[in-house]
């Protein structure tokens, strides 16, 4: 396995470490007090088909512990086991309920059979915010290729040209990067792909003058500890829980102007 630690990525001195396999990188200590704007990313968020809750149970036990209602969510794909309305109503309300704003990168999960249910329930499958200092895009990468069709393809560049800000944070469900990383892992499923996975997965980014961070959600289903990979200065993550005892999410919260990268593990 490749390792962050292997590559200079603070190179970009605005960012920040604190992820399994990445974990030498220097991280100053810091005061919870002086955090703002605070986002927790969470992957297969439905953790297995035994869990009691709609969203897995280590996740759900997390957030009942810890009030996050100023903070924002994002859930990169299969947040429920099976995509009724009843089911994706219940997560909507939770997300509202519990959290500032949520973010959704969809999975095959949340999609299918049923593509009417999703939309019926969130209407949308592409989410932007611009933080202080960086650009968050959750789109939808649920498709043959497992990269976000072309209009999508299009308003990612739109809103990363307009941008100033110099780090983009995008959220996927699928590893699309899986071929770039060149070592052997393997995301929960292979679900809708029937093409071939690019060498070069950010090919279709237009800007090359930014610093990518990829975060993607199908991964963690049978335990697998968090992957974390660097090539041409860009991040590549792949987090996932599967309710296990040594699942992880992710923390993203900026003090000042760097940005803060955490990997929790649930209770």
């Amino acid at each position: 396995m490749i390792s962050c630690t292997s590559f200079d990525i603070l190179k970009n001195s605005k960012i920040k470490l604190n992820v399994w396999n990445c974990n030498n990188l220097n991280i100053d200590s810091y005061e919870e007090d002086n955090i703002k704007n605070e986002l927790f990313i969470v992957g297969h968020a439905y953790g297995d088909s035994n869990s009691k809750s709609l969203l897995s149970d280590n996740v759900i036990n997390y957030f009942n512990k810890t009030n996050k209602k100023n903070a924002d969510i994002a859930l990169t794909g299969d947040f429920v086991y099976e995509n009724t309305q009843k089911n994706l109503r219940e997560v909507k309300t939770y997300l509202k309920n519990n959290f500032r704003n949520y973010f959704i990168a969809t999975g095959n999960h949340d999609l299918f059979p049923n593509t009417k249910n999703y939309y019926t329930v969130f209407e949308e499958d592409f989410f932007s915010f611009e933080y202080d200092n960086f650009l968050l895009i959750s789109a939808n990468y649920s498709n043959n290729d497992w990269l976000p069709n072309e209009e999508q393809q299009k308003k990612i560049n739109t809103l990363i040209n307009e941008s100033s800000k110099e780090i983009v944070i995008l959220l996927s469900h699928q590893i699309f990067w899986q071929n770039e990383a060149n070592f052997e892992m393997n995301p929960n499923s292979y679900e809708l792909l029937t093409k071939e996975l690019r060498e070069n997965s950010l090919e279709w980014i237009e800007n090359s003058n930014k610093f990518y961070i990829v975060i993607s959600g199908d991964y963690g289903l049978n335990g697998s500890k968090t992957v974390c990979f660097l090539n041409d200065n860009n991040l590549f993550i792949a987090n996932g829980v599967g309710n296990h005892k040594n699942d992880t999410i992710l923390r993203v919260f900026e003090i000042k102007n760097n940005l803060i990268i955490e990997e929790i593990k649930l209770p």
